[in-house]
């Protein structure tokens, strides 16, 4: 069996943790996620998946999340004896754009009313200054305190 090699991914993303195998009697394939059996159409995110030729084995998850990271570990075994292999999957928080706006300071609004003129379409080209950025359904302000 080949080396399982360790991956990092950003949460949402997918993982896919692959080996190949042979022998004689032909091995039997098993998967452990941080020290828990995954077996086959047990978990809707984890899918054990096999090559046609039985060779190619792979451990599939479809939408990983921040509580996924830990080990992986594969065991394939046959009468004569086992091998096995393990690897790491490490986890990245994923941002989203009202996250990343909050800390750079601003706000993300669909529309937003400045008098008589309805900003959000990003065709108004006389947006105040304090305005930083708009686009087609947002505009972007900076959050300043209220006096």
């Amino acid at each position: 069996m080949e080396p399982l090699c360790s991956l990092a991914v950003t949460e949402g993303d997918t993982a896919c943790f692959a080996v190949s195998v042979s022998g004689r009697p032909w091995p039997r394939v098993s998967w452990r996620h941080n020290g828990s059996d995954v077996v086959e159409g047990g978990s809707p995110y984890f899918e054990v998946l096999r090559s046609a030729d039985g060779r190619r084995h792979s451990l599939r998850i479809g939408e990983v999340f921040a509580e996924d990271a830990g080990t992986v570990h594969v065991t394939a075994e046959n009468d004569v004896g086992s091998v096995s292999a393990s690897a790491q999957l490490s986890v990245t928080r994923a941002f989203i754009a009202s996250e990343i706006l909050h800390i750079l300071g601003w706000n993300w609004f669909e529309s937003l009313n400045i008098g008589a003129t309805t900003l959000g379409t990003g065709r108004d080209w006389s947006l105040p200054p304090q305005l930083l950025g708009w686009g087609t359904n947002y505009v972007l302000v900076p959050l300043w305190p209220r006096s």
